[in-house]
């Protein structure tokens, strides 16, 4: 049984992100002629005007971005599983001790709680439903989305509702 936290969404919002994505595919694209260009007129000692300069510069921080992605975010995931592996488990704890899960968070020892979790995923970073027996546990991503904790697999999944 999956309950459904509230979240912040309207009709069309992923559209408001797409000028910027077709803005940075444009940086990236331009990027792959401008790079080469300043390069060599660079090692040919020509003068580089103030606009090709600004742009390579963009174009140079858009695949600095590209090549950090990854590792950022295969480590935001690391973390975000910690966080829920140990949150799951006191949520566990507290039913065994009580017979049934906390109706929030609240009702967990958070101090002791937020001093084991990773820094960037403390429980005020979590939503929490229980009802009926079961409980969600939710991380809520602004605007559309959220991770949601899957029991069974013991990791956050991404869930656009």
């Amino acid at each position: 049984m999956t309950f459904y936290t509230i979240g912040i969404f309207f009709i069309g919002a992923a559209l408001l992100l797409l000028p910027l994505g077709i803005v940075l595919f444009l940086i990236g694209l331009t990027g792959l002629v401008t790079l080469p260009l300043g390069l060599y007129r660079l090692l040919r000692k020509q003068t580089i005007n103030k606009w090709l300069t600004r742009f390579i510069g963009l174009a140079i921080g858009f695949y600095v971005g590209l090549i950090f992605q990854r590792p950022i975010d295969d480590w935001d995931k690391k973390q975000r599983n910690i966080s829920g592996k140990i949150l799951t488990s006191e949520i566990e704890k507290f039913k065994e001790e009580n017979g049934d899960y906390p109706t929030s968070l609240s009702q967990l020892n958070l101090k002791d709680l937020n001093e084991s979790l990773p820094q960037t995923y403390q429980t005020s970073r979590f939503t929490y439903f229980a009802k009926n027996g079961e409980y969600d546990v939710d991380i809520p991503i602004p605007i559309l989305d959220r991770w949601h904790w899957n029991k069974e697999s013991e990791e956050f999944e991404y869930d656009d509702f």
